[in-house]
């Protein structure tokens, strides 16, 4: 029996009905219902055991569906999803480590731990897959709008990642523009690109993607802990590149054209690794690190809403180099100012101070500038390219001559010893 007529076999009342069963167990599962309840077995839950059922049903009892493209490129597909989640985990260690930004796992590492949370986690993200490779590859071409269809299947998948406690807790314009770039934008990354790896690789292509970053997370000792801008770049970027990759690869498919396997390849590496590097660059890598003034004490030089560049100061010896003129970037509590240096005072110990001043403020500062306060010194100002961030930050009371970010020290930065 060929594909065709075996896909015949398989009503559409089956892609249905798999897709609702799913997310009716996602959603149980998501409610924690048979958890709150205390029903188990052993170490495995309920839900578990609910999923590994589903699963043994669709594999054994139901039609067989394929992906609509030739096994060649299913293998192909699968490579991706696997080398894909690899270049996910790398990119996060990498700068989680290069901003000394690694935080202990949250899970149970003993052998019982570990098992525990794969019976949890396991299950669940095959049922994921193989309802999505099911659903799609038994209603995609027997749907008017099979766009619509799919991109229905993805907001309700978008919809079970959501956090919806969180939400609860959000306050202020800049609370939900964090959430959304932290969780929504890179959940909707995410679901984009293994809908894609699924529906033409099959559900183990999307299995291996999701199920090698949260095994990983889950089994490792130590995780990386981004400042929300580094992990929402990272969470969205690499999941964007890989599926231009794929869709170089595999998307003109579906009108049967000839493809060009290497033709993708060097443009998903260059849009990587570009990716990768804005993002070291954004969050503080690089000996030269954007920030966003927010208010006017430099003005006119520097308004509130300009991005600086920040050359930072991590070694006694460049403490030396300072002179009076120059703008810097120094703490001050839990927040971050730039100032400029009026006076330099050294002591008969050869101890190193700043006295500082903003160019539109009357009196200098009056706490003077400690070797640990300093973070760097400013060397460009680029003109309103942060007037969002400005916005974002507008209806907070800000202190003069504070920079975004400010509540935190300056990632991968230490400050320069006395």
């Amino acid at each position: 029996m060929n594909r065709a007529q075996e896909k015949a076999r398989s009503p559409w009342f089956y892609g249905v009905l798999v897709l609702v069963i799913y997310f009716v167990l996602a959603l149980i599962k998501k409610m924690q219902i048979f958890s709150s309840l205390g029903w188990h077995v052993g170490i495995i839950k309920i839900d578990d055991i609910l999923f590994s059922l589903f699963l043994c049903w669709g594999f054994w009892l139901l039609p067989q569906v394929h992906p609509p493209v030739k096994d060649r490129y299913q293998r192909a597909m699968r490579g991706y999803g696997l080398v894909g989640a690899a270049v996910f985990l790398a990119s996060n260690f990498a700068v989680g480590l290069f901003l000394n930004q690694m935080g202990q796992s949250p899970y149970d590492l003993s052998p019982m731990g570990i098992l525990t949370n794969l019976f949890d986690l396991l299950p669940a993200i095959f049922a994921c897959c193989f309802a999505l490779a099911y659903g799609m590859n038994t209603l995609f071409h027997k749907t008017t709008f099979p766009l619509l269809y799919m991109t229905g299947i993805g907001l309700g998948l978008i919809l079970l990642k959501i956090n919806f406690i969180k939400i609860g807790h959000l306050s202020g314009i800049r609370g939900w523009f964090v959430f959304c770039a932290q969780d929504i934008l890179p959940i909707i990354a995410e679901t984009t690109l293994l809908l894609f790896l699924i529906y033409f690789g099959g559900a183990l292509a999307g299995a291996l993607y999701t199920g090698t970053i949260e095994v990983v997370l889950h089994i490792f000792p130590v995780l990386p802990s981004l400042p929300w801008i580094g992990g929402a770049a990272l969470g969205v970027l690499i999941p964007t590149a890989l599926l231009i990759l794929l869709w170089e690869q595999f998307g003109k498919l579906s009108r049967r054209r000839k493809i060009t396997r290497d033709k993708g390849a060097p443009g998903f590496a260059a849009f990587l690794l570009a990716s990768i590097a804005l993002i070291w660059f954004v969050v503080g890598v690089f000996p030269v690190y954007p920030s966003v003034v927010l208010t006017g004490s430099m003005e006119p030089l520097i308004d509130p809403g300009d991005i600086i560049l920040v050359e930072k100061i991590t070694q006694e010896a460049e403490l030396y180099d300072l002179k009076t003129e120059d703008i810097l970037v120094f703490q001050r509590g839990n927040i971050r100012i730039s100032h400029r240096i009026m006076e330099i005072l050294v002591d008969e110990n050869q101890n190193i101070s700043f006295r500082t001043k903003g160019d539109n403020n009357d009196s200098a500062d009056v706490e003077l500038v400690l070797p640990n306060d300093v973070r760097g010194k400013i060397i460009q100002v680029i003109p309103k390219i942060g007037m969002p961030v400005l916005i974002l930050n507008s209806a907070e009371p800000i202190p003069e001559g504070v920079l975004e970010d400010a509540d935190e020290e300056d990632p991968g930065e230490a400050a320069p010893k006395p």
